[in-house]
């Protein structure tokens, strides 16, 4: 994970919560 930032913390974050939601689906 190299040059991460705080964009891609928020882009990643909103990308786990649609898997945990699809998965709870």
């Amino acid at each position: 994970m190299m040059g991460i930032g705080f964009p891609e913390l928020m882009i990643i974050l909103v990308i786990i919560m649609i898997i945990f939601g699809a998965g709870k689906l």
